[in-house]
Formats: structure tokens, C-alpha cells, sequence
């Protein structure tokens, strides 16, 4: 970027564990967490925590980031409010109902996840992060681009029973799609062409159903 003149021009945007609104297939390790608790894959809760920051404010940073005159050269941090596992099962609880009964409530001693990351590396790349609380000032994004996120808990609420709703309702398209695409095929092999081996040689018949 230097040799070509463009450092004082390049913006970053940094974000946190992002949450909100899913689009595609892609999971980013904080929606994986929040799905993982919800389908009960995650036997547990450790002690660590992450400064959500709904998708949709980190999309209003990067507009900004590309339009504003004083984002040039600079390093602007998007983040919200830091909430630990135990504050998110307890959210999707309260947000979902019904429909979070797999959500775990017991906590995983620390060691415990350090033994389990001896063998997971999914484990291993945030075990060094248990127990530690971390916070991120968003000043410069406020100073430069005029940016304001969502601080509430309330807001992170929305954002998590979002990202749920959302994963949700692609779930269902795709066993609609998977279900609509099975009939088709039984409708394929209903007309198909079957061998059916005898004693002495293969014979071809047709089957037909009525209607």
C-alpha cells in the first residue's frame, strides 16, 4: 500500500463477535457458539465471553468508513457490549422460550476446556481467552465517522433471537427444498426403467403408478 501511495487512504474496520441478520451458508465462530447452544451440541457453558455488535451497525461503519473524509489512514473498531456465554444463554432463554429448552445451563470448569483443547482445536484457538473480560473503545469511529452503535443490552437481545430466527427460517427453506426434491425423485423412479435379474437373464420392466 505505501509503494503504491495508498496508506493514508486505507481504512479498516475491525469487528467483534458479529451477530444479527444471516444471509448465507458461512458461519463466523460467535453465530457457530450461539447455534451450537441452541441445538445442544454445546454440553456446557465455559467462562468465556465476547463485545457483540449487531451486523447491521457494522455495515453503517463501513459505509461511513468509505465516505467519510476523516477515515482515511485509520483503524476504526466496531463493538458493543461484552457478554459472557452464561449472559447469552440466558437471553436466548428469555427471548426464545420453547424453542432454546436446549440451551445448557451448568458451567465447564476451566480446566476441563483446557484438557478438552488438548484434542479440539476450535477449542484450543479461544482457550486462552477464558475468564478475561475484554472491552474496546470506539472513540475513533465515533470522532471520524460519526458513527453510534447500539450499547443496550436490549439491542444485543434483538441481535442474538436475529441471528436465531434468521438461521432458523434458512433451516426450514432447506428441508423444504431437500423434501420438494425427494418427491420429485420418487416421481423419477416411479416411471423409471427397474432391471429385475431372473434365473437366466435380466429383464427389463416398467412401472407405473396410477394418477
Amino acid at each position: 500500500m505505501r509503494a503504491q501511495g495508498a496508506e493514508d487512504r486505507l481504512v479498516t474496520v475491525q469487528p467483534g463477535a458479529i451477530v444479527g441478520p444471516v444471509l448465507g451458508a458461512d458461519r463466523s465462530y460467535s453465530l457457530q457458539a450461539v447455534e451450537r447452544m441452541l441445538t445442544g451440541r454445546m454440553p456446557g457453558l465455559p467462562r468465556l465471553g465476547f463485545s457483540f455488535i449487531d451486523v447491521r451497525d457494522v455495515a453503517s461503519l463501513e459505509v461511513g468508513a468509505m465516505t467519510a473524509p476523516d477515515a482515511a489512514g485509520q483503524r476504526l473498531i466496531a463493538a458493543a457490549t461484552f457478554l459472557w456465554l452464561s449472559d447469552v444463554a440466558a437471553i436466548l432463554r428469555e427471548r426464545l422460550g420453547h424453542d432454546a429448552r436446549k440451551v445448557p445451563r451448568r458451567r465447564v470448569p476451566d480446566v476441563l476446556v483446557r484438557m478438552l483443547a488438548l484434542f479440539d482445536p476450535e477449542v484450543r484457538s479461544v482457550v486462552g481467552e477464558l475468564g478475561q473480560e475484554t472491552t474496546y473503545s470506539v472513540e475513533n469511529a465515533r470522532r471520524r465517522v460519526g458513527w453510534h452503535r447500539a450499547q443496550s443490552r436490549r439491542r444485543s437481545s434483538t441481535a442474538l433471537e436475529v441471528c436465531w430466527v434468521s438461521a432458523l427460517r434458512r433451516q426450514q427453506r432447506r428441508r423444504h427444498r431437500t423434501h420438494q426434491m425427494r418427491r420429485a425423485r420418487r416421481r423419477q423412479l416411479a416411471t423409471h426403467r427397474i432391471p429385475e435379474r431372473s434365473l437366466s437373464s435380466s429383464v427389463c420392466i416398467s412401472i407405473r403408478t396410477a394418477g
